[in-house]
């Protein structure tokens, strides 16, 4: 009678450990159709109603995760599927994560790669594995690098002493100081020459060779000659070069969009491009085009339509057309972005233009804080304070000795003495 009580209490138990295990496991998003078990030292696997579905044989059984899991026996590892079929025979001193469509996989010491059928994919006989990328693998063997493909094929032979770059199928790798680069097929695309080489996209590298840069194709042909002592990254379809303390611009077929004259040029932003002549800023178009005059003494990048100019030491906004949208006439001028909100300051004071120029909120504070996520701005004037919105409304007079915002439109205020709370 004890005994069958106690049968009857462990599948009690049982049924605890599987609703609680299907729940744990449930929010991992781990397939829990059949649950590891552990009975009389050995694991097997149940069904949710608490039957057997695979014998309990094995020393260690972990959760199937897509429709695998995986088994320990005599020290051993395998991988079973949901019929207890071995996938991966139960002979490996490790096996890791599916990846995919491969396990990496140990034995005797030596790292391979398991495909998802089981089959192996060459010998094991590597030091280290990585994962695909592009469908290629670096490794490492008699310590050295190179690569391989998903077929087991040695794409780059391992004599290399440094870990080779996979990047869109083309493989960068560093012999004696130099860059070179093979295919995904094996051929030595770059030779063994360049002092930097990226790889930009699968049909652009930026190189660089005896202290001048260029571009080469995914192929390792020449887009332009290794001629610029700079050559910068593509950005909009355009890179930035120099050439005689001159500054252009290329496009990705290395023809020169925009010839190269100018001092210094900046990157391109909504369309248009900061550049320098005879020691003055202006901007230009794609065409290379002026699109201001070259007359400012800096100037910012073009945000939603218009940018941060100086003259002398008076700053104000332009359109892309060069008109000016806040006049360069003050002290400080910052743009709010998000909110198209500028904020000025001349002689001390501080107002607020809209995006479009108009002036919202008069030059005469001593003092303003803008709150970006309320969309309020606090001011003080002859040591009074109120607050405004972003659309120039003063929705708290500028009156109070003292006035604070919480939250949800609830202000609290000063007033000689006297506080009370505003709800705005």
């Amino acid at each position: 009678m004890r005994l069958k009580t106690k049968q009857k209490l462990n599948f009690t138990f049982l049924l605890s450990f599987l609703f609680f295990s299907t729940t744990i496991f449930s929010q991992q998003n781990i397939n829990v159709q059949l649950t590891p078990v552990k009975l009389f030292d050995k694991y097997g696997y149940i069904n949710r109603y608490g039957e057997e579905e695979i014998p309990y044989r094995y020393d260690y059984a972990e959760n199937f995760v897509n429709e695998f899991a995986r088994v320990k026996l005599n020290n051993k590892y395998g991988i079973i599927d949901r019929n207890g079929n071995e996938i991966l025979p139960i002979k490996y001193d490790k096996i890791e994560a599916f990846v995919d469509g491969f396990w990496k996989v140990v034995s005797y010491g030596k790292y391979g790669l398991v495909d998802g059928n089981g089959r192996e994919i060459g010998r094991i006989k590597y030091d280290e594995i990585d994962l695909f990328k592009d469908g290629l693998a670096v490794v490492k063997y008699k310590n050295k690098y190179g690569v391989i493909d998903k077929n087991g094929n040695t794409i780059v032979n391992p004599i290399f002493d440094l870990v080779p770059v996979i990047k869109y199928s083309l493989v960068k790798v560093l012999k004696n100081g130099k860059y070179g680069c093979y295919d995904m097929k094996g051929n030595l695309i770059s030779s063994f020459r360049y002092d930097e080489y990226q790889i930009l996209s699968p049909s652009l590298i930026r190189v660089k060779f005896n202290e001048k840069w260029g571009y080469l194709a995914g192929d390792g042909a020449y887009v332009t000659r290794i001629k610029y002592d700079f050559a910068d990254l593509f950005s909009d379809g355009l890179a930035k070069v120099k050439m005689k303390n001159k500054f252009g611009f290329i496009n990705e077929q290395g023809e020169e969009v925009i010839p190269i004259i100018y001092q210094n040029v900046g990157v391109f932003s909504e369309g248009v491009a900061a550049a320098i002549i005879k020691g003055k800023f202006g901007f230009i178009n794609k065409n290379g085009h002026p699109v201001t005059a070259f007359k400012y003494d800096r100037v910012g990048k073009f945000y939603q339509g218009v940018a941060k100019v100086m003259i002398k030491d008076k700053i104000g906004f332009i359109d892309k057309f060069g008109k000016e949208v806040i006049p360069v006439q003050f002290n400080h001028a910052e743009y709010y972005v998000q909110k198209k909100l500028i904020e000025v300051i001349v002689d001390g004071k501080y107002g607020y233009y809209n995006a479009q120029g108009k002036l919202i909120i008069p030059i005469v504070y001593d003092y303003s804080k803008v709150y970006i996520k309320d969309h309020l701005i606090k001011v003080m004037k002859d040591l009074k304070q109120g607050f405004y919105d972003f659309a120039g409304n003063e929705i708290i007079p500028v009156k109070y000795d003292k006035v604070e915002y919480y939250f949800d439109g609830m202000f609290y205020a000063e007033l000689e003495g006297n506080r009370k709370t505003i709800y705005k």
